[in-house]
């Protein structure tokens, strides 16, 4: 227990001072973003407490999963007066393209945060939010966990 909250401690004295934000203003977002994910390494982080098998299945499905992410193109286009058109293209079997319009805001803590979609084509549930670091929108959960393996680049 005491490793544990020497961990914590050492986490917060010197890893989030580490992901300090820099200042968000509204003209900083306007564009286009693209969604990255390294779902190679996010797996490969998950299953350092697996067995032999379950690594294996974990791998296997991973690369499966990442070679049909690295054909999806997901563009959060942020526009004025909080609006945002997420844009999902998909070549896979023929081209598709999805849009939807969403919201966005900057909340009093100055973290992005996108507003939920539900309707009869799409269902995004975006928990959590986003904090700019050098020029990268990194993702955080709703517990303020840094999700390092889900990011916003500009386009």
């Amino acid at each position: 227990m005491k490793k544990y909250s020497l961990f914590c401690l050492f986490s917060i004295l010197f890893v989030a001072p580490s992901f300090s934000q820099q200042k968000i203003s509204p003209k900083d977002l306007y564009g286009q973003w693209e969604l990255h994910i390294d779902i190679q390494e996010a797996m490969k982080e998950a299953s350092n407490n697996n067995s032999f098998i379950e690594n294996v299945l974990i791998s296997g499905v991973s690369g499966m999963v990442e070679s049909i992410l690295n054909e999806v193109t997901v563009t959060f286009d942020f526009q004025k007066n909080n609006e945002l058109i997420l844009t999902i293209v998909t070549p896979i079997e023929d081209t598709t393209t999805e849009v939807e319009k969403l919201k966005w805001n900057l909340n009093s803590k100055n973290q992005l945060i996108i507003e939920d979609i539900d309707n009869n084509q799409v269902q995004i549930q975006s928990e959590g939010f986003w904090l700019l670091k050098n020029g990268v929108l990194i993702h955080f959960n709703e517990q303020g966990e840094f999700l390092e393996h889900v990011y916003l680049v500009r386009k």
